[in-house]
């Protein structure tokens, strides 16, 4: 699996020209980027909408969200 940052590297691309529309952020079940397949993450203004399809372990997602903010 790639490493977290690959995450955030690619929701950083997307979020500053998010605006006021809802957005997929990440698209990892659409295997864009290959490690990732159980992670989406949507913008709905002003929330961040992660969803796991696949069960991860607390410290996984400390790490998540650590990146993302």
């Amino acid at each position: 699996m790639k490493p977290l940052a690959t995450v955030s590297e690619e929701v950083g691309k997307r979020l500053p020209g998010a605006g006021d529309e809802p957005l997929r952020l990440f698209h990892g079940r659409g295997q864009t980027i290959p490690g990732f397949e159980f992670l989406t993450i949507d913008w709905y203004p002003p929330i961040a909408l992660v969803t796991l399809y696949e069960e991860r372990d607390n410290a996984w997602l400390h790490r998540l969200r650590s990146h993302l903010t």
